[in-house]
């Protein structure tokens, strides 16, 4: 199952924000290879004791998807935290992908 994700990009690189409803670090796989991103994840949804699920919107509690990812970007610095079933990548601009300014001289 695909999950809804919005990306962010700016001069210092680019912020994906994933929702992972139910999904806990124990059970969320990163991993990037050949430019490509990967996320996996799979979702705990307790049922408590006593009681029979009557409705589930999360039928397939397997989310995945890939993203490419451009060789400007820096994946050996990739940050990551998981927060409130929120996923929050961030991956920096290589240093000398990013735009710098240049010194102008006079003679």
């Amino acid at each position: 199952m695909l999950f809804r994700s919005d990306i962010f990009e700016t001069s210092q690189g680019v912020t994906l924000w994933a929702d992972l409803p139910g999904v806990t670090k124990e059970r969320l796989n990163i991993k990037v290879q050949d430019a490509n991103l990967f996320i996996e994840g799979e979702a705990v949804v307790p049922t408590p004791g006593g009681l029979r699920l009557q409705h589930a919107e999360i039928r397939q509690p397997h989310f995945a998807r890939a993203f490419s990812v451009g060789g400007d970007l820096d994946t050996s610095k990739i940050d990551a935290t998981l927060k409130d079933g929120v996923l929050k990548l961030t991956i920096p601009r290589r240093d000398e992908a990013r735009p710098r300014r240049i010194e102008v001289r006079t003679d």
